[in-house]
């Protein structure tokens, strides 16, 4: 279809049609636009109020055959309100630092995205903490653990490298990157809506950001009066693409003292957050939460809403968030109502059914962690409750607030609250509590309370608490956890020894090695496991004759100990007959097969470090006819590969 039908079947009332119009003129208004804002995301905005607003005056348009360059009028009016109204920011942004080294002016927001992505992470990180964060040196220095001379000089080169890559970039090739779908349901959904408001309110044909400013009274009826469903997803979207003052509007209604209002418009901000999308593709290990959560944050923040009120509010949009950006925004802000949140907070915990429950609504658990001592203090007297249920539940919490306390990769003694305050920012699970919510008088009543429910009638809570204890690494409760090794239940015994090599007691490898010999082959996996993880060298020659006389699981759990033990290197163990030695493709087939395996179960126990992938077994030389201690000295002379002949 060209212009002209598509027109006079919109005219007519085919709106959906519209959207081929804006696949064919989206390219040619977006670089418009452009070329009069200089950046990205102010075109795409201007590009997004060009095409509303020539819909709503299609009817004037006289000369069907001209729409294109009636379009590109409409185009050009925006942009000359835009310049018209555009305030100076006072903050330096990193177009701006980059500008200070590159006579080109200023970066649009895309191409420095692009840019990005293309750098090194020690590069992109500093970039990113800095500019885009607005972390100062120190701070940058601190979350990097380098010098603020280090930071500084980082800056200074990822700087150059950005500018010479943003330099070799395609200008117009980028100015189009917009997702055409978005854009389409953007322009598309703020139709819908005015549409609607326009129903209640002929007099009502603005674009929402004119109907905002100037009537905003239009816009709090369509929220009484608009319906669940595809409605509410057009309102939704709209909003989000209308930016602060659609979002102050709503919230508005929300704080509302009508109280069928402000239910519609709280419904309306929980589909706002379900709906949000991540707007940081080029970077997606990047905690950005979308451009409208942060507005919702800042007005939230700054509302004259009761604070009781908005630790609901919070808790309630936790609870509908939709990727992890957005969550960690959330609960960094819900620290900041704490003492209102408490008691909502515990009140959905103990409405767990058991102690798997609690993990299903994550984000509010993570919520009760972050409070330390407080949630460990109301876990207390329901550790030893009579009410098996509630029993269950306190346990499992009892246990993720032990792991939030045990924090293992910062130094509780010696940490600052500044540092875990900066560490919480980028950390959604199990981020630790303050100083002032940290006591180890509160650990050591919890672990006296779990001690008593490690022969608990049920599995799972005793497993829990048994578990909980390993994780305390409290030698004072060694001699309760090999109890439990005797359990006649195998979860329970499993538990137990793993339990023990975290705890790493005198003598708890010589313990572990005499109860291998009563278990079952998934018992002695566990307990190979376990020896890995305490280091204990004296269980090597144990390890040893397990490789040469064990198969499958239990030989890579064997393995993979050995190579635990010296220090995480890759200690990969091969059997042959003599026969098979002089049968090089055979053997060397069988090895790849096995040391593949075996890399990937490292990784695993290793924390996720990857094995270099320059380990090859293939390039062994079998060296006479019985298999010799020997390393691969061109590859990986740093690990060392042993064959045995079995005989």
């Amino acid at each position: 279809m060209d212009d002209y039908q598509i027109i006079e079947a919109v005219k007519n009332g085919r709106r959906e049609l519209y959207g081929l119009l804006i696949d064919k003129h989206r390219s040619a208004v977006l670089r418009l636009c452009y070329g009069i804002a200089g950046n990205s995301a102010d075109a795409e905005d201007l590009a997004h109020d060009t095409f509303v607003e020539a819909y709503l005056k299609l009817k004037q348009l006289r000369d069907i055959e001209r729409f294109g360059p009636w379009l590109r009028m409409i185009a050009l009016n925006l942009c000359r309100q835009w310049y018209r109204k555009r305030a100076r920011n006072a903050t330096v942004p990193l177009h701006e630092a980059l500008a200070v080294e590159c006579a080109d002016g200023e970066i649009e927001h895309d191409r420095l995205r692009s840019g990005l992505s293309a750098l090194g992470p020690a590069h992109r990180i500093a970039l990113v903490l800095h500019y885009w964060e607005g972390l100062s040196y120190e701070e940058v220095a601190l979350f990097l653990s380098i010098p603020v001379g280090t930071v500084m000089s980082r800056l200074h080169r990822a700087r150059v490298e950005l500018k010479r890559t943003l330099e070799c970039m395609d200008d117009e090739e980028e100015v189009t990157h917009v997702p055409e779908t978005s854009f389409k349901r953007e322009v598309d959904a703020e139709i819908a809506t005015l549409l609607a408001i326009a129903r209640i309110d002929k007099r009502a044909k603005q674009r929402l950001s004119v109907l905002l400013d100037r009537n905003p009274e239009r816009f709090v009826q369509l929220i009484r009066e608009v319906d669940a469903g595809a409605a509410t997803d057009d309102l939704v979207v709209a909003l989000h693409r209308s930016g602060r003052p659609g979002v102050q509007a709503l919230m508005a209604c929300v704080n509302a003292t009508d109280e069928p209002l402000s239910r519609k418009a709280t419904e309306l901000i929980m589909r706002f957050v379900e709906l949000a999308s991540p707007n940081n593709d080029a970077m997606p290990d990047a905690h950005f939460a979308p451009r409208g959560i942060y507005y919702l944050a800042d007005t939230l923040t700054t509302s004259d809403m009761a604070t009781a009120r908005k630790a609901d509010l919070m808790i309630e949009l936790l609870t509908r968030c939709p990727n992890e950006q957005i969550t960690l925004l959330l609960l960094n802000l819900l620290g900041c109502w704490t003492d209102s949140a408490m008691e909502q907070l515990l009140e959905r915990f103990w409405a767990s059914s058991d102690g798997e429950d609690i993990y299903r609504d994550d984000n509010l658990l993570q919520a009760l962690c972050r409070t330390g001592k407080r949630f460990a203090a109301a876990l207390l007297p329901e550790i030893c409750s009579d009410d098996e249920a509630k029993r269950a539940v306190a346990v499992a919490g009892a246990e993720a607030v032990i792991r939030t306390l045990m924090c293992h990769w910062m130094d509780r003694e010696t940490v600052s609250d500044d540092e875990v305050a900066l560490n919480a920012r980028f950390r959604r699970k199990w981020a630790l509590p303050k100083r002032a919510d940290r006591d180890p008088a509160i650990l050591k009543e919890l672990a006296d309370g779990l001690a008593q429910r490690v022969n608990d009638a049920d599995t799972a809570t005793r497993i829990c608490a048994i578990r909980s204890l390993g994780t305390l690494k409290d030698s004072a409760y060694t001699g309760v956890v090999k109890a439990c090794c005797a359990h006649p239940d195998p979860a329970t015994r499993r538990a137990a020894y793993r339990a023990l090599s975290e705890i790493q007691a005198d003598g708890a490898a010589e313990f572990l090695l005499q109860v291998a010999s009563s278990e079952d082959d998934a018992g002695v996996r566990v307990i190979v496991e376990a020896l890995g993880r305490s280091q204990a060298t004296g269980a090597l020659p144990y390890l040893r004759s397990l490789v040469n006389t064990s198969k499958g699981p239990l030989r890579v759990a064997a393995v993979t100990a050995i190579g635990n033990i010296h220090n995480k290197k890759m200690a990969l163990h091969l059997s042959f007959p003599k026969e098979c030695l002089g049968k090089h493709n055979k053997c060397l087939l069988s090895a790849n097969k096995e040391f593949e395996a075996l890399r990937k179960c490292l990784e695993r126990t290793s924390g996720g470090i990857a094995a270099p992938d320059s380990c090859s077994v293939s390039a062994l030389i079998l060296n006479g006819e019985k298999g010799q201690v020997m390393k691969d000295q061109k590859n990986a002379p740093h690990m060392d590969i042993w064959i045995y002949d079995v005989d």
